[in-house]
C-alpha cells in the first residue's frame, strides 16, 4: 500500500501585535496593498531581535507614533497558521496617557471600537484580540 508522505515542518514567525488603548478607542493601522492581509486594518507591529524590552518599546513608540504609553503588559501568546508558515502574535497592551492629533491626519491609521468599524477587513487573529479587549475579557 502507498505510505502517507510525512508532513514538511513549516516555518515559524513571530510577531508582537500592540493593543494601544486609548478613551477614543485601539489604534489600527492600515497594511500595505500587497502581501499578506493586503489592504486590510491591523495593529501595530514591533518587530525586534530577541527578548522584547519594554523600554525599548514605550521609546519605539513614541518615535514612530507620538504615543506616550502606560502599564504596558504582555497578553497570553497565540498561533495563527498561514498554508505556509505559522505566526506566533505576542499580544500587548498599553493605554495611551498621550496621542498627538497628527497621528490620525494620516489616513492609514484610525481608533476602533465597535461602534466605529472600518469599511474593509480587518484579519481573523487582530478581530479576535479586538473583541476580546472589548469584551472586556482583557482589562
Amino acid at each position: 500500500y502507498p505510505q502517507a508522505k510525512p508532513r514538511k515542518t513549516m516555518p515559524e514567525r513571530q510577531t508582537t501585535m500592540l493593543l494601544f488603548r486609548h478613551e477614543k478607542g485601539i489604534l489600527l493601522e492600515k497594511r500595505p496593498g500587497s502581501g499578506i492581509w493586503g489592504g486590510l486594518w491591523w495593529l501595530p507591529e514591533y518587530l525586534q531581535e530577541g527578548p522584547l524590552e519594554l523600554e525599548q518599546l514605550t521609546r519605539w513608540s513614541r518615535e514612530n507614533y507620538n504615543l506616550l504609553l502606560s502599564n504596558p503588559r504582555l497578553l497570553t501568546t497565540f498561533r495563527h497558521t498561514f498554508s505556509h508558515f505559522h505566526l506566533q502574535i505576542t499580544p500587548l497592551i498599553a493605554e495611551v496617557r498621550f496621542a498627538d492629533g497628527r497621528l490620525m491626519e494620516a489616513t492609514e491609521m484610525l481608533w476602533y471600537t465597535r461602534r466605529k468599524q472600518p469599511a474593509c477587513g480587518i484579519p481573523a487573529p487582530v478581530q479576535r484580540l479586538l473583541d476580546d479587549v472589548e469584551s472586556k475579557a482583557i482589562s
